[in-house]
């Protein structure tokens, strides 16, 4: 998912739209002349932010539901890609080891731990994952 990068004012129109404000009270607050704010809506409008809904007279600003965030500063990019995570990846973190796969642990814990990991039938990930949550149990069965 991308997250649409906003400037302050751009970030207090759309905060300030939220809010059900007046464009002429936004434009006020921001201490900005009507037709900057106006080029500043559109361009909003075109980045998605923002729909514009009526006739070409008579219509209304409203807010969507792309995700933004502000920066004081924005390169040529409006968009902060925001890194998708593998599902397989968020499994990761409960890998356990089996009793078998344990005992062999134990006995070769030493042991290179790419080696270890085929030995065991899991990657090195997985194994250290594995490990991190074999300590985690430690502990909390030390600490009680």
């Amino acid at each position: 998912m991308n997250i649409l990068l906003l400037l302050p004012n751009e970030a207090k129109l759309v905060e300030g739209l939220k809010a059900k404000k007046d464009i002429s009270t936004i434009a006020e607050e921001l201490d900005m002349n009507i037709d900057t704010m106006y080029h500043m809506l559109k361009r909003l409008v075109n980045y998605g932010i923002l729909e514009r809904t009526g006739r070409k007279r008579y219509y209304v600003f409203s807010v969507t539901n792309v995700p933004y965030e502000m920066v004081e500063k924005r390169g040529r990019s409006i968009w902060k890609e925001k890194p998708e995570i593998d599902p397989k990846l968020l499994n990761l973190s409960d890998t356990r080891f089996t009793p078998k796969q344990q005992a062999h642990f134990q006995k070769y814990k030493d042991v290179d731990r790419r080696i270890l990991a085929r030995q065991l039938g899991m990657t090195k990930t997985q194994l250290n994952f594995a490990i991190l949550n074999e300590e985690e149990t430690h502990r909390q069965h030390a600490g009680s």
